[in-house]
């Protein structure tokens, strides 16, 4: 095999230590523990989450038969605002008996007593492996309010510790990084042996795509090192990818090439589960999980 010259000077040898991203996002802001906080987040860094969380509130909405409540935050006055969610399916997908497909919605309550759609979810539960894989949610109707999207992490979490299951999987686009590494959730390794030539195309195309210069492109791409062999990590140069483009403002359309695989990281899954259980949406409040 042609092992090709590597300028990067963001490889490591070290195994144990090979990847450093060349950008790091400027909107994940490490919160200082309140003396007054029930919770002191670290890992996720969410400027909502920490108000949503360590907020004392308890739904006073009327209970609607089949529905769970909640509560998400008014974005101008950062009150709370009663939030009813409903399973809408629960069924096996037909080509693949092994993944199970939840899909949920939430609702507000609106001014005439009836319910308007803020966001949705879909979980998918894949039970030969035994963990959560990426599935959908959006809450691009939830106008007005924050952290309906904080919500809906919650449910997978409340899922994952239903099942038994250890972790989650996502596949996040480019304009969803930001809230989901503000979430806990951190890009996986997904190395692939490209050639020179390879290596030289996928770098033009980006130049083209961010319209700047080949090493500036070049500082974004990631390998790890394993026995003298460099290997390409496509995903970790997705991420390095994602930031800059949001940090110049370029939203791309959907685009697989764009999208980043990731997990909660475990600090990230021990603070989802201590949140989960202090404002269960599924979950009992006396359920106790190790």
């Amino acid at each position: 095999m042609k092992v090709y010259n590597i300028t990067n000077s963001y490889i490591n040898n070290n195994y144990k230590n090979y990847y450093k991203p060349a950008f790091t996002s400027s909107q994940n802001d490490t919160f200082v523990k309140s003396s007054q906080d029930r919770f002191g987040l670290k890992a996720i860094t969410s400027k909502t989450a920490q108000k949503l969380y360590n907020m004392d509130y308890t739904p006073k909405s009327m209970p609607r038969e089949g529905y769970f409540l909640t509560y998400v935050l008014d974005k101008k006055t950062e009150k709370p605002v009663d939030i009813y969610v409903k399973q809408i399916s629960s069924q096996f997908l037909s080509n693949n008996p092994s993944l199970k497909e939840e899909k949920y919605c939430f609702y507000r309550e609106n001014p005439k007593g009836g319910l308007s759609e803020v966001g949705t979810l879909c979980i998918n539960l894949d039970t030969k492996n035994k963990k959560i894989s990426p599935g959908y949610m959006d809450a691009i109707m939830a106008k007005g309010l924050s952290g309906v999207g904080l919500r809906e992490q919650q449910m997978k979490v409340e899922t994952m510790l239903e099942n038994g299951y250890s972790n989650i999987d996502i596949i996040s686009v480019q304009d969803a990084y930001d809230f989901h590494s503000k979430c806990g959730f951190q890009s996986n390794d997904y190395l692939v042996i490209r050639s020179e030539d390879e290596i030289k195309k996928y770098v033009d195309y980006w130049c083209k795509r961010l319209k700047t210069d080949e090493n500036t492109v070049r500082k974004m791409l990631v390998f790890n090192i394993e026995n003298e062999i460099p290997y390409f990590n496509i995903n970790k140069t997705r991420e390095n990818l994602a930031i800059c483009l949001n940090k110049a403002g370029l939203k791309q359309e959907f685009r697989d090439d764009t999208n980043i695989l990731m997990h909660l990281s475990d600090a990230a899954r021990d603070e989802w589960i201590l949140l989960a259980l202090s404002q269960p949406i599924l979950l009992k409040k006396s359920a106790m999980y190790s």
